[in-house]
């Protein structure tokens, strides 16, 4: 590659073709020109959900395809279904790697592991009481205050029970 030409062409800022189109998900539009081949592809998911054997449907492709913006569009068009979206985005594949080659079984029960996880990290924690998965809780300001103030209070506590010398020395006279 020529990166003097490429250098030349950004300092001179001459680029005819600047065609940048962002990757982020889209509603795909049925009525629309534009998107009706991509539309094709919702409809045909459409279609394959009434039928009664199917329960799953998985979408996979490279970065940038257009799963999200088909899975989008079929759930925005047909909202009598209950979707459910997971995803098991990897960067690079763990069978392109010669060196520390990873058995089949393996692969299956880390992409098992990553689904089972995907569930139940969208259910509410209260509901999991017997998971050994566990998230992080963050409790409200107010159950933060709450708990300072509590050991703060139980503290002075034991220190006035054992301690008596403890008033007296804060100014306080015992009767």
């Amino acid at each position: 590659m020529n990166w003097r030409f490429w250098k030349k062409i950004c300092a001179n800022n001459s680029m005819e073709d600047d065609k940048q189109v962002s990757l982020t998900p889209a509603l795909l539009n049925r009525d629309s020109e534009s998107d009706k081949k991509q539309y094709r592809s919702v409809l045909n998911l459409a279609r394959k959900l009434e039928e009664k054997d199917i329960l799953n449907i998985a979408l996979t492709g490279p970065y940038g395809s257009g799963k999200s913006s088909i899975l989008r569009s079929l759930m925005k068009d047909y909202r009598k279904y209950k979707y459910l979206s997971i995803s098991l985005a990897t960067l690079k594949s763990p069978l392109d790697d010669k060196k520390n080659k990873i058995d089949i079984d393996t692969m299956n029960n880390r992409i098992e592991y990553s689904i089972l996880q995907q569930l139940i990290y969208k259910e509410k924690q209260e509901t999991l009481y017997n998971s050994r998965l566990k998230r992080i809780y963050h409790k409200s300001t107010w159950a933060q205050y709450a708990l300072s103030f509590a050991i703060i209070f139980y503290i002075v506590a034991l220190i006035i029970v054992f301690e008596p010398s403890f008033w007296r020395w804060i100014g306080f006279a015992i009767a």
